[in-house]
């Protein structure tokens, strides 16, 4: 009855899809604040195409 939808034919579904950047930064906690470190560029990360986001920070 309903077909099942690769990754592909998803992102084609909703407009096609964008590639936005991924960053981590480190993220320190002293003396009850958080303190952060540069970005540092990991990968491209591919989504859909109405995603609002800029980029994505992986914080560790």
């Amino acid at each position: 009855m309903f077909k099942t939808l690769n990754l592909n034919e998803m992102m084609q579904v909703n407009g096609g899809f964008k590639y936005i950047p991924v960053y981590e930064v480190e993220r320190y906690f002293i003396n009850g604040r958080y303190y952060y470190g540069p970005k540092k560029f990991i990968r491209l990360e591919q989504v859909a195409s109405n995603d609002r986001r800029t980029q994505i920070i992986i914080y560790i």
